[in-house]
């Protein structure tokens, strides 16, 4: 994977970010589920992030865990294999974006699942601060081999033309919250060009009935 990038703090569904080449990088967050269970997520160029998570790099995160100072020069190289086996043996769940070319947000994909795994409570306290940033109260990462960003948190999307999301299940098209004009504008071709997914209806947006 190539280095990652912090996380940026956007509204729930800004439309026009604030900073040039949005989200153009792979971006690592760390969230906790309903159990306390922990996991690192790789978005990919692609992906959803939350808009509230952790904005620090894989390399360094692993350092936070290991109780290691920072160095005083960091090139941002990282050994990815080595990194996730790292993660995967201090309890950490990992999920990664794996996009297609079916237009819609996918949900990630669980790509490794630990022994036992560690519980938030049991992390350092600066690794545990920045894992409880992302909180997903509806989510079990052990049982999730799918797992929809968008069911689960306020996140900030790669491209403003994102207007349905797949749910796990990957036949079921529902629309993104804010974005439910554009859902239903687009619903006839969508149905068209998609026959075999199911598409929900989207309410009428607020205001208008």
């Amino acid at each position: 994977m190539p280095t990652d990038q912090g996380l940026r703090d956007h509204s729930r569904w800004s439309p026009e970010p604030d900073y040039p080449a949005a989200h153009s990088m792979d971006t690592t967050f760390y969230a906790v589920d309903a159990h306390g269970n922990v996991a690192a997520f790789f978005s990919g160029e692609t992906g959803p992030v939350p808009n509230e998570g952790s904005d620090l790099e894989f390399a360094r995160f692993l350092r936070l865990l290991r109780g290691e100072p920072e160095p005083d020069d960091d090139d941002g190289d990282i050994d990815w294999d080595a990194a996730e086996d790292e993660a995967l043996d201090r309890g950490f769940f990992l999920y990664e974006y794996i996009d297609s070319d079916v237009g819609f947000v996918h949900p990630y994909t669980r790509i490794g699942e630990p022994g036992p795994p560690v519980h938030l409570d049991q992390l350092p306290p600066a690794a545990r601060a920045e894992v409880a940033r992302a909180r997903m109260p509806d989510a079990d990462f052990a049982a999730a081999e799918k797992l929809q960003l968008v069911d689960q948190v306020a996140c900030f999307f790669y491209s403003d033309e994102d207007v349905g999301y797949l749910t796990p299940g990957e036949k079921e098209v529902r629309p993104i919250p804010g974005r439910e004009e554009k859902y239903l504008a687009a619903l006839p071709a969508f149905k068209k060009q998609y026959p075999k997914l199911k598409f929900a209806d989207a309410p009428p947006p607020e205001g208008k009935k």
